[in-house]
Protein backbone atom coordinates (compact mmCIF):
# COMPACT_ATOMS: atom_id res chain seq x y z
CA UNK A 1 0.00 0.00 0.00
CA UNK A 2 1.16 3.36 -0.95
CA UNK A 3 1.83 5.81 1.80
CA UNK A 4 -0.59 8.21 0.76
CA UNK A 5 -3.10 4.87 0.87
CA UNK A 6 -2.16 4.28 4.18
CA UNK A 7 -2.00 7.90 5.06
CA UNK A 8 -5.57 8.16 4.38
CA UNK A 9 -6.43 4.87 5.65
CA UNK A 10 -5.55 6.16 9.25
CA UNK A 11 -7.02 9.36 8.41
CA UNK A 12 -10.34 7.05 8.24
CA UNK A 13 -10.04 4.99 11.01
CA UNK A 14 -9.80 8.00 13.35
CA UNK A 15 -12.88 9.58 11.58
CA UNK A 16 -14.90 6.08 12.36
CA UNK A 17 -13.96 6.03 15.94
CA UNK A 18 -14.38 9.55 16.26
CA UNK A 19 -17.70 9.28 14.47
CA UNK A 20 -18.51 6.48 17.05
CA UNK A 21 -18.14 9.19 20.07
CA UNK A 22 -20.59 11.19 17.97
CA UNK A 23 -23.01 9.02 17.53
CA UNK A 24 -23.64 7.53 21.01
CA UNK A 25 -20.87 8.59 23.64
CA UNK A 26 -22.06 5.81 25.88
CA UNK A 27 -21.07 3.32 23.19
CA UNK A 28 -17.17 4.81 24.58
CA UNK A 29 -17.81 4.45 28.00
CA UNK A 30 -18.92 0.70 27.00
CA UNK A 31 -15.87 -0.30 25.07
CA UNK A 32 -13.28 1.17 27.77
CA UNK A 33 -15.12 -0.83 30.24
CA UNK A 34 -14.15 -4.10 28.32
CA UNK A 35 -10.77 -2.83 27.60
CA UNK A 36 -11.54 -2.01 23.82
CA UNK A 37 -10.18 0.85 22.14
CA UNK A 38 -12.65 2.24 19.54
CA UNK A 39 -9.84 3.21 17.17
CA UNK A 40 -8.58 -0.53 17.32
CA UNK A 41 -12.21 -1.59 16.88
CA UNK A 42 -12.55 0.06 13.56
CA UNK A 43 -8.84 -1.21 12.56
CA UNK A 44 -9.80 -4.60 13.06
CA UNK A 45 -13.04 -4.35 11.34
CA UNK A 46 -10.90 -3.93 8.10
CA UNK A 47 -9.98 -7.72 8.84
CA UNK A 48 -13.47 -9.46 10.51
CA UNK A 49 -15.53 -7.99 8.00
CA UNK A 50 -14.03 -10.39 5.22
CA UNK A 51 -13.31 -13.41 7.83
CA UNK A 52 -17.24 -12.83 8.11
CA UNK A 53 -18.06 -12.86 4.70
CA UNK A 54 -15.69 -15.59 3.66
CA UNK A 55 -17.76 -18.02 6.42
CA UNK A 56 -21.30 -17.18 5.66
CA UNK A 57 -20.44 -17.34 1.36
CA UNK A 58 -19.43 -20.75 2.44
CA UNK A 59 -22.41 -21.48 4.32
CA UNK A 60 -20.19 -22.38 7.47
CA UNK A 61 -21.45 -21.71 11.05
CA UNK A 62 -19.22 -20.70 13.51
CA UNK A 63 -19.18 -24.66 15.00
CA UNK A 64 -18.58 -25.76 11.96
CA UNK A 65 -15.07 -23.12 11.88
CA UNK A 66 -13.98 -24.10 15.82
CA UNK A 67 -14.87 -27.41 15.02
CA UNK A 68 -12.38 -27.49 11.45
CA UNK A 69 -9.64 -25.58 13.63
CA UNK A 70 -10.52 -27.38 16.66
CA UNK A 71 -10.88 -23.98 18.78
CA UNK A 72 -13.72 -23.23 21.08
CA UNK A 73 -16.56 -21.42 19.50
CA UNK A 74 -16.63 -18.56 21.84
CA UNK A 75 -13.07 -18.10 20.54
CA UNK A 76 -14.55 -17.79 16.95
CA UNK A 77 -17.41 -15.51 18.10
CA UNK A 78 -14.18 -13.12 19.68
CA UNK A 79 -12.88 -12.78 16.21
CA UNK A 80 -16.26 -11.98 13.94
CA UNK A 81 -17.26 -9.86 17.48
CA UNK A 82 -13.99 -7.26 17.25
CA UNK A 83 -13.26 -8.13 20.66
CA UNK A 84 -9.16 -7.38 20.60
CA UNK A 85 -8.56 -8.44 24.04
CA UNK A 86 -9.98 -11.84 24.01
CA UNK A 87 -8.63 -12.56 20.20
CA UNK A 88 -5.96 -15.47 20.29
CA UNK A 89 -3.71 -14.83 17.52
CA UNK A 90 -3.06 -18.89 16.93
CA UNK A 91 -6.56 -19.12 16.71
CA UNK A 92 -7.06 -16.32 14.39
CA UNK A 93 -3.94 -17.33 12.34
CA UNK A 94 -5.94 -21.46 12.12
CA UNK A 95 -9.06 -19.45 11.05
CA UNK A 96 -7.77 -17.23 8.50
CA UNK A 97 -5.60 -20.01 7.02
CA UNK A 98 -9.04 -22.42 7.00
CA UNK A 99 -11.03 -19.55 4.82
CA UNK A 100 -7.99 -18.92 2.48
CA UNK A 101 -7.04 -15.00 4.13
CA UNK A 102 -3.76 -15.33 3.48
CA UNK A 103 -2.87 -12.58 1.33
CA UNK A 104 -5.55 -10.36 2.90
CA UNK A 105 -4.37 -10.90 6.73
CA UNK A 106 -0.75 -10.37 5.96
CA UNK A 107 -1.56 -6.81 4.46
CA UNK A 108 -3.68 -6.25 7.53
CA UNK A 109 -0.52 -7.04 9.54
CA UNK A 110 1.01 -4.38 7.77
CA UNK A 111 -1.41 -1.88 7.77
CA UNK A 112 -2.18 -1.94 11.65
CA UNK A 113 1.06 -3.78 13.39
CA UNK A 114 0.39 -1.96 16.50
CA UNK A 115 -2.08 -3.86 16.94
CA UNK A 116 -1.10 -7.27 15.76
CA UNK A 117 1.36 -6.48 18.31
CA UNK A 118 -1.54 -6.19 20.90
CA UNK A 119 -2.93 -9.18 20.15
CA UNK A 120 0.33 -11.50 19.92
CA UNK A 121 0.47 -10.28 23.40
CA UNK A 122 -3.03 -11.39 24.46
CA UNK A 123 -3.18 -13.80 27.27
CA UNK A 124 -6.09 -16.55 25.84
Amino acid sequence: MKASDKQRLDELTSALADELKNISPDIIQVLEKWGMNPRDVVSFMVLAKPIKVARTSRYLSIKDVGREIKAPQYKIKYIEECSISSISMPILQKYIAFLGLDDTFREWCREFPELVKRIENNRT
